[in-house]
């Protein structure tokens, strides 16, 4: 490893920490000119880049970093947890609910204030803002099921009360390989919900 003299200290340093060993150190000079000159370090073998991304790895895992989808509603967020526990199993593990200890709100007063659960892997989090005239549905929510059994019956308890903007069927080639439906619920969110394509080759 060639440094500068200024950098040395830091590449040392950088070394140390992704697991090198250094045996050695030399100097190189400039015609003679002690102001340029170039440092050597002389390491022992060994796979670094593997080990420093190992490590990395190690570090991301434990940050356990999720992003989570946050449906915000006017009122009604329990009745669509209902629904969308039905479409995809899913599990509710906390709820809270707006009380005369929170706020002092009447529209408030029993509905969702937090709630946490998860369809399939994904971690999400909902709650009711009552002040508001209409719940934010600007995202899309998209969700990948293992057949298309469990697409349809998917589709069908979204679909309830709401509109069926696409039915299931295959996706246009090249991308045929796999189904795709889209659906608006009963409380404005759009749903695209997608499985393998049965038929296909």
């Amino acid at each position: 490893v060639i440094s500068t003299g200024e950098s040395l200290a830091a590449m040392e340093e950088l070394l140390h920490e992704i697991g090198g060993n250094v045996v050695g150190k030399a100097c190189v000079l400039a015609e003679g000119d002690a102001k340029d000159r170039e440092d050597i370090l002389f390491l022992e073998p060994l796979p670094l880049f593997f080990k420093y991304a190992e490590k990395k790895a190690h570090a991301m895992e434990q940050k356990r970093l999720n992003v989570i989808p946050y449906l915000a509603f006017s009122g009604n967020c329990e009745e669509a947890l209902r629904v969308y526990m039905e479409a995809f199993e899913g599990e509710i593990f906390y709820l809270s609910r707006w009380s005369q200890e929170n706020t002092s709100s009447p529209e408030r007063m029993g509905k969702v204030m937090h709630v946490e659960f998860r369809l399939g892997q994904t971690p999400m989090a909902a709650g009711d803002a009552p002040e508001s005239a209409a719940a934010s549905t600007a995202i899309k929510l998209m969700i990948h099921m293992d057949s298309k059994e469990e697409a349809e019956r998917a589709v069908e308890a979204l679909a309830k009360g709401g509109a069926l903007l696409s039915p299931l069927k295959p996706h246009p080639k090249p991308d045929d390989g796999g189904c795709g439906s889209l659906i608006r619920d009963r409380f404005g969110f759009t749903w695209i919900i997608t499985c393998p394509n049965p038929e296909a080759g």
